[in-house]
């Protein structure tokens, strides 16, 4: 009886391990997941990796990807917390899995290097599951680690970049000086005077720190900023807001922006500004050609590039909103007769050659010398039809642009 029975078991398992077998090989995605076991490995250090902006993919070139700071946290307590929350049994998520996928196609903002071989990364709103992975193996590994883990590395990353001057680099500044009426702007490119400006900005006291909206349509707002001030443009990860008077000063660096899912930046107060920075961004009207007004009847701003005023030409920025193209590629130039705006006589009707738009800056050149000649002393005001291009595939507003000044020479 006893032969019956364990001939009939090991049938049955025999039998059993046949059908397994055959899944396998038939459809691999019943057994997605594998068990392992990860060796205690010796972690002398921490070196965790912060990427701002949109960040990337972990897809991309994540070496060659410059957008990022590196700090070696050296914190034996934290070390210990990590090597208990790692080691031991855990789940292998299959390489060709669908999940597995979808996951390489996702954000990741945190890139932590245990060893030469094991590493984890999270996203900035990681609270559960961190993924590790093997770099010899090639394999991802879900395991959950202590959130005071993830949080402290987390503070310790957005401390050092706050802190870091080099997300101001740049290789070109941008300068925006907003008025009651109008706006002028210029940008710097000689690399001592950059350099002398980012010296200027103290980023050690961190007291003052507070979480604004990324886009800048809304810093104005959230920092509380009066009608006039500066808006200095580093890169697209740093800019520095100060009042026109100096009450205050606010340097924004972009954390991260992903999008519909996560957009923050951080806004810090600087207190103890230099003055003499003054020297470098300050903008004026020349003594014979003077800008009273612009605008946009749609949103955004008109800024007059410093000194580009003459009696044959203008250059302006169109700041805060996209157009595609102009209605007929023309302008209209009036003057001011007795208190009233009379159009200026032109010599051609439309001069497709005396306006020019660069498509990554919006910056409208205009030469009217061949359809209105050389202007005499007097007030002017220059106008302009464009089409606004709408987001998400909106319907195209037409609207207009205007500049009103003044040549007194």
């Amino acid at each position: 009886m006893k032969k019956v029975v364990i001939i009939s078991i090991t049938i049955v398992l025999v039998t059993l391990l046949g059908v397994i077998v055959f899944l396998i090989k038939s459809d691999r995605s019943l057994f997605r997941f594998k068990m392992c076991y990860i060796k205690k490995e010796k972690i002398e250090k921490i070196t965790a990796r912060y990427y701002y902006g949109a960040g990337p993919e972990l897809t991309d070139d994540l070496e060659n990807t410059k957008d990022y700071i590196e700090v070696d946290i050296e914190d034996n307590e934290l070390i210990k917390e990590i090597s208990k929350s790692i080691q031991g049994k855990l789940l292998i998520e299959n390489r060709s899995s669908s999940w597995s996928t979808l996951y390489q196609s996702s954000f990741r903002k945190y890139i932590v290097k245990l060893t030469d071989n094991l590493s984890f990364s999270f996203d900035p709103s990681a609270k559960d599951d961190i993924w590790v992975w093997y770099k010899s193996e090639n394999d991802w590994i879900r395991t959950r680690i202590d959130s005071r883990i993830v949080d402290k590395i987390r503070e310790t990353l957005k401390e050092h970049f706050l802190k870091d001057t080099s997300v101001l680099e740049t290789e070109k500044i941008e300068i925006y000086n907003y008025k009651e009426d109008y706006a002028l702007s210029k940008e710097i490119t000689d690399v001592d005077e950059i350099e002398t400006i980012i010296k200027y900005i103290d980023v050690n006291s961190l007291e003052n720190v507070y979480n604004v909206n990324y886009d800048r349509a809304y810093i104005k707002e959230n920092l509380k900023l009066q009608d006039t001030y500066y808006e200095i443009n580093f890169n697209e990860f740093s800019s520095l807001y100060i009042d026109n008077d100096f009450a205050k000063a606010y340097l924004l660096k972009y954390a991260y922006y992903i999008p519909g899912l996560n957009e923050i930046a951080y806004a810090i107060e600087l207190t103890n500004l230099d003055r003499g920075i003054t020297e470098f961004i300050e903008l004026e009207n020349t003594e014979d050609y003077y800008i009273i007004e612009s605008g946009l009847e749609a949103e955004g701003i008109v800024a007059v590039e410093e000194n580009s005023l003459s009696n044959y030409g203008i250059r302006l920025n169109i700041l805060r909103t996209n157009y595609e193209r102009y209605k007929d590629n023309d302008f209209i130039i009036y003057k001011e007769v007795d208190g009233n705006w009379e159009e200026l006589e032109a010599y051609v009707e439309s001069d497709t050659t005396t306006v020019t738009k660069s498509s990554e800056i919006n910056i409208e050149r205009i030469n009217w010398l061949e359809k209105y000649g050389v202007l005499e002393s007097g007030k002017y005001k220059i106008e302009r039809t464009i089409f606004i291009q709408g987001q998400y595939d909106e319907v195209k507003r037409e609207t207009k642009y205007f500049v009103i000044f003044e040549i007194k020479s």
